[in-house]
């Protein structure tokens, strides 16, 4: 898989922008994805129904734990097939205390899940995000030797947006 080919499976599907986050040898399923120091991950990522949550009490003391927020974003893996797996479970989650933002529940009640790549602790590993005009993200994940990793860490034209980088869709000057 390139770039271009990742970027055509993703209009076919209606995606409007393109993120990408590289990530680190804890950005993965146990550790979750770190989506960045304070909320603005929100503002970048669409979410819906933010909750407020408590995890009960803290172990040893008597105290309570500090509140979490929680969001639902509407989430699926594709593949090179051009093949959708919705991953119900996927959620943003606000710890206020740190502050930071993290992203679970990747694999979760998804069918067909990249599991290897999202379990690993492989360095350079890329996670995109294509986000649809419906607000639904489509999701995919490439490892740091691959192809596409090394066509992304060779490209000039990455807007930052808080951890996340955008790369353009469509090339310029071409129709």
């Amino acid at each position: 898989m390139n770039l271009k080919q990742l970027k055509e499976i993703f209009s076919k599907h209606d995606v409007q922008r393109l993120l990408l986050k590289k990530l680190a040898a804890n950005d993965n399923s146990k550790n979750q994805i770190y989506a960045g120091g304070d909320f603005s991950a929100v503002s970048i990522l669409p979410c819906k129904n933010i909750r407020q949550d408590r995890t009960g009490e803290l172990p040893h003391t008597n105290r309570t734990a500090k509140e979490i927020f929680k969001a639902d974003i509407d989430f699926c893996w594709i593949n090179e097939k051009n093949e959708l797996y919705p991953a119900p479970n996927v959620q943003m989650i606000m710890y206020p205390q740190y502050p930071e933002v993290r992203i679970s529940g990747f694999l979760k009640g998804c069918e067909n899940p990249p599991s290897d790549l999202m379990q690993s602790r492989e360095e350079g590993r890329i996670l995109f995000f294509g986000i649809c005009s419906s607000e639904k993200i489509l999701g995919y994940i490439t490892g740091g030797n691959s192809e596409l990793a090394k066509e992304v860490n060779a490209q000039v034209n990455i807007e930052q947006k808080g951890v996340f980088c955008e790369l353009p869709l469509f090339d310029k000057g071409v129709s």
